[in-house]
Order: C-alpha cells, then structure tokens, then sequence
C-alpha cells in the first residue's frame, strides 16, 4: 500500500513539475522565427523562409492588413511543413474567388484578438479565436497542443502581437472539404 502511495504520490509531483515547466517555456522547439518589435505579425511572418504558404493566404484573404494594424494579436502560424501535409490543390483552391468566405474563416481560426503567451494558453482549456470558434487546448509531458497540432515554437514577439508556430494547420469545426 505504501509503494502505491508514493508512486501516486511522485506522478503528482512529476505531472505538476511538467506543467509548471511547460506554462513557463518559452520556445518548445527552437524555430526558424525570430522576436522582431520593429514588425507588425504579418509582416514577421512574411519574412521568414518557412511561411510563404501562410503569408499568401493572408495576403489572399485580405487578412494581412489587419495584422498590420494596431493590435494586439495572436497568431498560431502554421509553417509551409503544416501545409504539405494537406492534400494536393487545398491552398489553391482555398485561394479561387470563389472560397474567399472559407479563406477568410480558416485564417481568422487561426487569429486572437489579444495576446496570448504560452503560459495563458496553457492555463486555459480553450481559446476563442477572431471567427468565434474555440481551440481546444491539450497539455502535457512538456507538449502543448491547439486542438490536434503541437506548439513547437512559442512567444514569437513583433510589434502588435505574438507569433506561435504550430506543427498542423488548425481547421475549424464544420470546415467544408476543399478536396
């Protein structure tokens, strides 16, 4: 009996040490993406060699604008390696004139209207974004998770806003198959 109460006993202590370390992390992975106050969110994103999938998206939408207004943002980008992993034509299509509604409502999933660090995504079981819909937040074992993609790189500071890079693109609930 006493064996199981300790091995409980060190669980609790392991699970909280972990959550205490994953709220206070500050880059998960070390990413491709520099801080960089002298940019707005939009345009740290275009800088960097690993969104060009992403930046275009918002240019497409319209979206790129407004993340190089005032502020303040969240923006959970998904690298170009995100957007590989969808299936062949899906950026193009959501891309045609006529998707620009569906263009528009995936971007915003993946936009907050006020800052959000690592630790205030941690300590939240869900995130509402700029289309209204929730992300659900998943954490553990050092590994943060927006619905179904793991936050490798976080706290990505620019002028109005932070940056977090996600390993999946995020879909919203209900988004119409573009295939």
């Amino acid at each position: 009996m006493k064996k199981i109460l300790f091995a409980l006993f060190m669980t609790a202590i392991f699970l909280n040490i972990n959550q205490t370390a994953l709220a206070q992390n500050v880059d998960i992975i070390p990413g491709s993406l520099n801080n960089n106050n002298n940019l707005s969110v939009a345009e740290t994103l275009s800088s960097s060699n690993d969104f060009h999938c992403f930046s275009q998206l918002l240019q497409c939408s319209g979206l790129a604008k407004t993340l190089k207004g005032r502020g303040p943002y969240t923006v959970f980008a998904p690298s170009d390696a995100a957007f590989a992993k969808l299936p062949q034509g899906t950026v193009q299509r959501l891309m045609c004139p006529q998707n620009k509604g569906q263009l528009n409502r995936f971007i915003r999933y993946h936009i907050v209207k006020d800052p959000l660090s690592c630790k205030d995504i941690a300590s939240s079981p869900s995130i509402r974004t700029s289309d209204g819909r929730c992300i659900t937040v998943f954490k553990g074992c050092n590994q943060l998770c927006l619905d179904h993609a793991r936050v490798e790189q976080t706290n990505i500071c620019a002028k109005n806003g932070l940056i977090h890079v996600v390993q999946d693109v995020l879909l919203p609930g209900g988004f119409m198959n573009l295939t």
